[in-house]
């Protein structure tokens, strides 16, 4: 994925994060996992191997993950935060 060379990423102590996006003052605050998969678009990985990734790192994945992470990544792709 390409991310929005112009959003700001800021990972708190928690894992949680902020995207902004100075351009048009949007910001978007992120859980953890979300940051994670963030930090995942953001070295060029797409939806699957970003999905691909966190079943690495997460125990119990639920079944509708898949979704869940399309539905990330179409929010990201309407607030900009992703080209």
């Amino acid at each position: 994925m390409k991310v929005n060379p112009q959003t700001v990423f800021r990972k708190e102590i928690d894992g949680s994060a902020l995207l902004f996006d100075p351009e048009s003052g949007a910001t978007f605050g992120l859980n953890s996992t979300s940051a994670f998969l963030w930090e995942q678009f953001a070295s060029g990985l797409d939806e699957a191997a970003a999905l691909a990734e966190l079943r690495k790192v997460c125990d119990n994945m639920p079944p509708e993950a898949d979704r869940h992470v399309a539905e990330f990544a179409a929010s990201l792709k309407a607030k900009k935060f992703i080209l």
